[in-house]
């Protein structure tokens, strides 16, 4: 048991880690506990073939104008700072966003969506490049 709980340990500090530089790392906590909300974690082999390291995602069904606002301004914060970033708006909200951002050692993204009746928030972290990603998730 105690051989177990070093590395879990060690795993959700790096993902906590890798995320307090974005201005969505506290979003994930603050919304994940909803009814409505799902929230994905993931690192590891299971990641190993889309050379990513940390997966962490979030998604909202039916969110309010509030939750929809706050995710959005979050998301607008981060993308200031992106080294790279394509995104649509429309009626100005945004739509979609995917954002490069910067970082040291590895390649960190954010993907943002939002839906008529659906939000979701993901960031990626690890060797891939954006086209690698674009290919991976167009499958």
């Amino acid at each position: 048991m105690r051989r177990l709980i070093l590395p879990l340990l060690l795993l959700w500090c790096s993902i906590v880690c890798a995320q307090n530089d974005c201005h969505i790392a506290p979003l994930f906590g603050r919304y994940a506990v909803w009814e409505n909300a799902t929230e994905v974690k993931m690192s590891g082999k299971a990641l190993k073939t889309y050379r990513l390291n940390v997966f962490h995602s979030l998604e909202i069904r039916q969110p309010s104008a509030s939750v929809v606002a706050d995710i959005e301004q979050q998301v607008r914060a981060d993308a200031r700072t992106a080294v790279c970033h394509e995104q649509n708006e429309q009626d100005g909200r945004l739509c979609y966003g995917l954002y490069e951002l910067k970082s040291k050692k590895k390649y960190a993204y954010i993907f943002y969506r939002n839906s008529a009746d659906r939000l979701t928030l993901i960031y990626l972290q690890g060797p891939a490049t954006v086209d690698e990603l674009r290919r991976f998730f167009k499958k």
